[in-house]
């Protein structure tokens, strides 16, 4: 089975090579580094400037492999991700004498490290489970507490386990193999444009059909694909069956489902031509549990039955398309606003502003004012603000309507005992003294979005294996993420125009679809299972790790749950619901975390 993610694993360091992994094979051409023989590995080599080991997907030819590892030589390391592709990339330069090591741009294909005891000590791998299991570390809980309140996008590099560090996307690790000493980490991320939308739309929808055409070439017209009725999961149906008129695309129609999704899900599997199946028996979340573990949480765990109703038809296929990623790379959140504003244009975000606050029947006051402090602080003066407020008890969650904040705090901060408070703060402040002060907002959020994407995408992978779908993921490509994000954030929003980047960068694709401007939501799924499953629900926080660990207290966490489920407390981002979603997950995957990990 070609293969995303599904079975490959990458490790290296001096510390693997006493004990590498069951069924671990060596990688030719370069020092300390194993794979799993489900991953493709492609080499070369350039005399005077090293080797390069490609491990994954990657259409590119050996001339492009060839001159970006002369690049990378250089010291132009972004050149080892502008290749298309899912790829990790090893590259042995100096005769050896240093090694490079990265992942893809979105951090789909994760890079870890840590250290084990001795000499020789260095490890990295592909998935932070594997040094976890390595090295015996426990679960952070500090870490996770914290992200549950403020979202995991202030701390790159953490993991949900104890000395295990993430190399984060766009980020290349370089270390020497001959004496185990780490150099540290170089930037991968291209430099982007600031290419106005209609200048860069076409080089975008080159990206895009260039990385559902190799992946339709390479299934063999084996592919399944979601089709949920939305744009993304839509365009890469319409892309795909171009090429694969074997593809098999499966939409969950359930009663609590959207049913507007569903009937542009039925008219793009139409238009297409493609077979389509619509599953429609009642499911809800947290109605089963999931059919195996992952080594993170994962919102995904909380779908089980879901997915397995909609995916079944699809099961067993060479690769599945997803549209995870599209909503980062073709639009940009509200830090749109603040953004325009620390660019001094300051007229235009009014005039957005405005626009939004007409179209949402409130008053534009409240939302220029908090705009205007956004773009006032930095990230670190941000990130301290909110530690100030979590330690003091005083963190608010912010309504749905303000708009967008460097630091979000969510309505588990009120849920924090006085140690989660000291515990979450304290990992605020350390997050606001290595955060840069000179990023604009619609930058930082841009990654921070991606990044959080990959992170959910490359977790839950197993999930869906289990269920006989190898997902695959062409909106987080690295060509295409380049092309995106060379049109910033400002330019790429457009109010009341929702993904307007996708028509003008493919307008081959039906005007009905892409002028499209509303989207079905999972929440009323949501609901149902925290009404339907209350009682076991309240159980999980009962005997939830955080509560154990004595970071929040159950009887908040309970009475948010209560609240959110008989409609007494808002369901918007800030708002209980996404919290609480959020917290059971992590309760259920404590539960059946793999021994590996544990």
């Amino acid at each position: 089975m070609l293969s995303e993610l599904n079975g490959e694993w990458v490790v290296g360091g001096c510390g693997w090579r006493g004990q590498p992994p069951p069924a671990a094979m060596s990688v030719p051409g370069v020092s300390a580094v194993w794979c799993s023989a489900a991953v493709p590995v492609r080499a070369v080599s350039v005399l005077g400037a090293g080797e390069l080991v490609l491990l994954g997907a990657c259409p590119a030819g050996e001339e492009e492999l060839r001159a970006a590892l002369v690049a990378a030589g250089r010291g132009r390391w972004a050149a080892l991700t502008a290749l298309p592709g899912s790829y990790w990339c090893v590259a042995e330069l100096d005769s050896g004498g240093r090694q490079f090591v990265c992942g893809d741009l979105a951090g789909l294909r994760g890079v870890f490290r840590t250290s084990t005891e001795g000499p020789d000590a260095m490890v990295w791998a592909s998935r932070a489970g594997m040094l976890a299991g390595r090295t015996g570390s426990g679960v952070d809980w500090h870490q996770v507490a914290a992200e549950l309140v403020s979202g995991a996008g202030h701390w790159p590099t953490a993991t949900s386990y104890e000395g295990v560090a993430a190399v984060a996307g766009g980020s290349g690790l370089v270390w020497h193999p001959r004496d185990g000493r780490v150099s540290g980490t170089v930037n991968t991320r291209p430099r982007c444009g600031e290419l106005p939308l209609e200048d860069g739309a076409e080089a975008f929808g080159e990206a895009l059909g260039g990385a559902v055409a190799w992946r339709a070439e390479a299934s063999g017209g084996d592919l399944g694909a979601d089709l949920s009725g939305g744009l993304d999961s839509s365009t890469a149906v319409l892309l795909a069956a171009e090429r694969a008129r074997g593809l098999v695309a499966v939409t969950y129609g359930g009663p609590l489902a959207s049913a507007e999704d569903t009937a542009t899900a039925r008219r793009v599997a139409d238009h297409a031509g493609v077979r389509h199946h619509v599953a429609t028996e009642p499911t809800w979340h947290f109605q089963t549990l999931p059919a195996t573990a992952t080594e993170a949480p994962v919102l995904a765990s909380s779908t089980a039955a879901l997915d397995a109703a909609y995916l079944a038809p699809a099961a067993g296929r060479r690769m599945h398309l997803t549209g995870h990623g599209g909503d980062v790379v073709l639009d940009a959140s509200s830090a749109v606003w603040p953004d325009l504003i620390a660019r001094g244009q300051r007229r235009a975000a009014h005039r957005g502003l405005a626009a939004t606050a007409r179209r949402r029947n409130t008053a534009p006051g409240p939302l220029w004012r908090h705009a205007r402090e956004q773009a006032a602080l930095t990230r670190p003066q941000a990130l301290n603000v909110a530690a100030d407020q979590v330690a003091a008890g005083t963190a608010a969650s912010a309504s749905a309507s303000t708009g967008w904040s460097w630091v979000h705090l969510g309505a588990a901060a009120a849920w924090l005992t006085p140690a989660g408070r000291e515990a979450v703060a304290g990992r605020l402040r350390q997050a606001a003294d290595v955060a840069s002060a000179a990023g604009l907002p619609g930058a930082f959020d841009d990654w921070a979005a991606l990044h959080a994407t990959a992170a959910e995408c490359r977790a839950h992978h197993p999930l869906y294996t289990a269920l006989g779908a190898n997902l695959t993921h062409p909106f987080l490509d690295n060509t295409v993420v380049r092309a995106a994000f060379d049109i910033p954030a400002h330019r790429r929003h457009v109010p009341g125009r929702p993904k307007v980047l996708l028509g003008a960068a493919l307008p081959g694709l039906p005007r009905w679809l892409t002028s499209r401007s509303s989207k079905g939501s999972f929440a009323p799924m949501l609901l149902t299972g925290l009404r339907r499953e209350r009682a076991r629900l309240h159980q999980l926080i009962v005997s939830h790790p955080l509560v154990g660990a004595g970071l929040i207290d159950p009887h908040r966490a309970r009475a948010t749950l209560d609240a959110v489920a008989d409609g007494r407390e808002g369901r918007g981002a800030g708002g209980g619901l996404a919290a609480v979603h959020h917290l059971l997950v992590i309760g259920q995957w404590a539960t059946v975390r793999p021994a590996e990990v544990a």
